[in-house]
C-alpha cells in the first residue's frame, strides 16, 4: 500500500522513523506500506534473491522524483515500476487496509521505448530493452497488434473464462485502442447479459492508460 503520509514527509525532508520504513523493502514487504523507494527496493530484493539482476533507478516520473526497476531476465532488460502497478488502496490512521483497488500489470516488464514516455533516470545508461517476451500483455495473450473485432472478442472471452474481475487489453498503439473502445463497451454488454458470464452482472469502471496503450476494466 501506497503511505502517502510518508511522501508528504519525503516531500519536507522530514526523516522520522516511520518516513525510514516507508524508503525501505521492509516497509514494503513488513508493514505493508511504502513510498516508490520501498516498492523498488522490495522488488530488487525479491528478485535477486530469485536469481535475477536488478537494479533501482531514480529519476522522474509524471508526477515528481521516482524510482523504478530495471532485470535482466534470460538475455533480455525489462522496466518494472511496482508503484504504479499499485492502483490503490485505502488505510485507516493505523494503516489498516479499507479498500483497494487491486493491481495492474501495466508497467511489468516492458520495454525501453514504452518505459521511457513516463520515466526519465538521472543520468543513468541503462541497458536498451526491446524484448517483449516477458511483458504480462503478451505472456498471458491479453494484446491486440491490429485492429480486428474478432481478436479483441478472443481477448476478452479469454479473461471472462478465466473469471478475472479485471478485464485489461493492450493494443500496439493508442490509434487501435481508440478505435475498439466502442466496440468492447458493446460486446462487454453481450458478455455480462450472456447467461454463461452471470457472475459478471455487476458495474464496472473503465481506465484508459494512453501512454501505454490499455483499456481496463474494473468490475466492482
Amino acid at each position: 500500500t501506497y503511505d502517502y503520509k510518508a511522501a508528504e514527509e519525503n516531500d519536507k525532508d522530514e526523516k522520522s522513523v516511520e518516513v525510514s520504513y516507508a524508503n525501505s523493502g521492509y516497509g514494503a514487504i513488513v508493514n505493508g506500506l511504502c513510498v516508490c523507494e520501498g516498492y523498488a527496493k522490495a522488488f530488487q530484493f525479491i528478485m535477486q534473491n530469485l536469481g535475477y539482476e536488478c537494479i533501482l533507478v531514480a529519476g522522474k516520473g509524471v508526477d515528481g522524483l521516482h524510482a523504478w526497476n530495471m532485470a535482466k531476465i534470460d538475455d533480455d532488460y525489462y522496466h518494472f515500476d511496482a508503484t504504479w502497478d499499485d492502483m490503490g488502496d485505502e488505510v485507516d490512521d493505523d494503516g489498516k487496509l479499507i479498500y483497494t483497488d487491486g493491481n495492474s500489470h501495466e508497467y511489468f516488464a516492458v520495454t525501453s521505448e514504452e518505459f521511457a514516455r513516463e520515466h526519465k533516470s538521472y543520468g543513468f545508461k541503462y541497458p536498451l530493452g526491446t524484448a517483449t517476451e516477458y511483458n504480462y500483455f503478451y505472456r498471458e495473450g491479453y494484446i491486440v497488434e491490429e485492429y480486428s473485432e474478432s481478436a479483441i472478442k478472443a481477448v476478452l472471452k479469454k479473461q471472462f473464462d478465466e473469471g478475472l474481475s479485471e478485464i485489461s487489453i493492450k493494443f500496439a498503439d493508442q490509434k487501435t485502442m481508440h478505435k475498439a473502445e466502442k466496440y468492447i463497451s458493446d460486446e462487454l454488454e453481450r458478455l455480462i447479459y450472456s447467461h454463461k458470464y452471470y457472475r459478471y452482472y455487476k458495474s464496472y469502471y473503465t481506465y484508459e492508460n494512453d501512454k501505454m496503450y490499455v483499456i481496463t476494466y474494473n468490475f466492482v
